[in-house]
C-alpha cells in the first residue's frame, strides 16, 4: 500500500521520525520546543478533528491529539525554566525575602487487600445497601456498561500490585495543617503544576483546614491513597478526622458513579491529566529561542522521502501508537506510574 503524503504531512512525518528515535532527553525537549509553532500545532489539531469526525470516536484520544499534547509537555521542560528566569527579574523582592525548601514525604496508608466480597454484589452493598430503591436499576446499568466496555474483567486486574502514594498537593496540605503554619496574606491556596485528580479535589473539599479547592481534571487515580495514621484507633483525633474525609469522598464518588450508570452514558471525551502548555509556548518571549540550542534544526529543506521511507515512517508511528494504546496510559508526565482514568 502506497501512502501519498502532502507537503505538510512529509514535514511532520520527518520530525516525528526524529522524535521517535531521539534518545537524549535534553535534545528531545529542545527539538520539541523548536517545532512547537502555531502552523504545525494547528495542522495537528485539524488532522485530529478530521480523524475523530471520520471514526466517530467518543471518549478516546486519537494519535494526532496525543502528538500535540506530548509535544507541548516535552517543550514545556524548556519553556518553563526560561519563563522562570525571565520572571525572576521582576520578582527579585520575593526571591530575596522568602525561603524555599522541601518537606518530608508523608507515607501512605496501605491499600486493603481484595477478598470474597470484592465483586459486583459486594461493591453494590457498600455503595447502596441491600434495600436501596434504585439497586436493581443500577445493577442493570452496570451490566449494560460491562457489555460495551468490559469493566468487570478489568476491575480486579487493575488493583493487582498496588503501590498507593500520597499526592503532592495533599502532602503540602497536611504539612501546613499538622504544623499549624500560617499562609502568606491568609491565602489558603496550594499551587500545583497541573490540575488535581478527583480524589485530591474531594480531599481538599472536606478537609478541616478549609483550603481553596484546587482545579481538577476529575480523573480517578488507582494508586491514590490517604496519609498513613500511625495509631489508627476509634479515639485517635487524627484517625477520626481522616475517617470522616475518606467516607465523604466515598459518598461523593458513589453518587457520581450512580449518576453515570443510571444515565447509561459513556465517559467524557479523553483529555490529558496535565496541561499541554501550548498557549504558553505560543506566547514565549522573544530572544529566548536560541538560548540552549547547540546547532540549528532544519526542517523544511530536508530531502523528500522515497515511498519506502514514507511507509517506514508511517508504520513506525502506527506501531508506536498501538503500543501506547495497549499500555493504557493517558499521560507520561504524571506523578504516578499509572494513568488517570474516568470513573466508568
Amino acid at each position: 500500500m502506497y501512502y501519498k503524503l502532502t507537503t505538510p504531512a512529509k514535514t511532520r512525518a520527518k520530525w516525528l521520525e526524529r522524535l521517535l528515535i531521539e534518545r537524549n532527553d535534553f535534545q528531545l525537549c529542545t527539538f520539541a520546543y523548536d517545532i512547537c509553532h502555531p502552523k504545525s500545532l494547528l495542522q495537528l489539531q485539524l488532522w485530529s478533528a478530521e480523524t475523530q469526525r471520520a471514526a466517530g470516536s467518543k471518549g478516546k484520544h486519537d494519535s494526532f491529539a496525543s502528538t500535540k499534547h506530548f509535544l507541548g509537555r516535552l517543550a514545556h521542560h524548556v519553556h518553563a525554566p526560561q519563563q522562570l528566569c525571565a520572571d525572576a527579574t521582576y520578582m527579585s523582592y520575593m526571591l530575596q525575602s522568602y525561603e524555599v525548601c522541601d518537606i518530608s514525604p508523608i507515607p501512605c496508608a496501605p491499600s486493603p487487600s481484595p477478598d470474597v466480597h470484592t465483586n459486583l454484589d459486594g461493591i453494590l452493598n457498600r455503595m447502596l445497601g441491600k434495600n436501596h430503591k434504585e439497586r436493581s436499576e443500577i445493577e442493570r446499568g452496570l451490566h449494560y456498561l460491562n457489555s460495551i466496555k468490559g469493566i468487570f474483567s478489568q476491575f480486579l486486574t487493575e488493583y493487582n500490585g498496588l503501590n498507593p502514594r500520597v499526592h503532592a498537593e495533599v502532602q503540602v496540605l497536611e504539612h501546613f495543617h499538622n504544623n499549624r503554619l500560617v499562609f502568606a496574606g491568609n491565602d489558603r491556596f496550594i499551587a500545583c503544576s497541573k490540575p488535581a485528580c478527583l480524589c485530591c479535589e474531594m480531599y481538599f473539599k472536606y478537609h478541616p483546614a478549609r483550603m481553596v479547592v484546587p482545579e481538577s481534571h476529575r480523573k480517578v487515580w488507582i494508586n491514590w491513597g490517604p496519609p498513613l495514621i500511625r495509631d489508627y484507633s476509634k479515639t485517635n483525633p487524627a484517625a477520626i478526622e481522616q475517617r470522616y474525609i475518606v467516607n465523604k469522598i466515598i459518598d461523593d464518588i458513589s453518587e457520581l458513579i450512580i449518576s453515570q450508570v443510571l444515565e447509561q452514558v459513556s465517559a467524557s471525551h479523553w483529555h490529558p491529566d496535565s496541561r499541554t502548555g501550548i498557549s504558553d509556548l505560543l506566547e514565549r518571549p522573544r530572544g529566548w529561542a536560541n538560548l540552549w540550542k547547540d546547532q540549528p534544526v532544519e526542517l523544511v529543506s530536508s530531502p523528500v522521502e522515497s515511498p519506502v521511507e514514507q511507509r517506514s515512517t508511517v508504520q513506525k508511528l502506527r506501531e508506536y501508537s498501538a503500543r501506547y494504546e495497549a499500555s493504557g496510559e493517558s499521560d507520561e508526565d504524571s506523578d504516578l506510574d499509572d494513568g488517570g482514568v474516568s470513573l466508568i
